[in-house]
């Protein structure tokens, strides 16, 4: 009977060390890849130096998509996290680095934008980006232009 109990005993100190591991390893995953305990850490926070963040796209016809790239450059000390990039509207999606752009480097936030179901006519949307930096966490990235049809395209050639 003692050796039974023994036995139990050891099983439940191991099993409780494993889920100690377990717990440790879990946190320690959840900070690097947790957006929302990055947005907490002011201490890290840094600077961002937008190259481009206005596009003029110029005319295009109705059910053209048109590839829009907005370059930026951490210019703090300290890794830079855009922790998301949300378009204003259906109609446009984006695509933004998940792992952090080291001090002094460039990036890109890259977007696409299909004119198919939307109205003939002058267009302005955007973009909000969310990141860890100082005094603005929040910044919006434009880009307009002309929709035509195609009718309207050919007779201007």
């Amino acid at each position: 009977m003692k050796y039974i109990i023994g036995l139990y005993l050891l099983f439940c100190v191991a099993s409780c060390q494993q889920n100690e591991q377990a717990t440790n390893t879990s946190n320690d995953e959840n900070l690097v890849e947790n957006p929302q305990k990055k947005m907490n850490d002011t201490t890290n926070y840094t600077f961002i130096q937008w190259i481009d963040s206005v596009h003029n796209l110029g005319v295009l016809t109705k059910g053209e998509k048109a590839d829009i790239n907005y370059r930026f450059r951490n210019a703090g000390d300290k890794p830079l996290f855009i922790i998301s990039a949300t378009p204003g509207c259906g109609c446009t999606v984006a695509d933004y680095p998940k792992e952090a752009i080291a001090p002094g480097e460039e990036a890109v936030i890259k977007a696409g934008y299909d004119t198919e179901n939307q109205h003939v006519g002058a267009f302005h949307k955007s973009i909000s980006v969310v990141t860890n930096t100082k005094g603005n966490m929040n910044h919006t990235l434009v880009f307009s232009g002309e929709i035509i049809t195609k009718e309207n395209e050919q007779q201007k050639h």
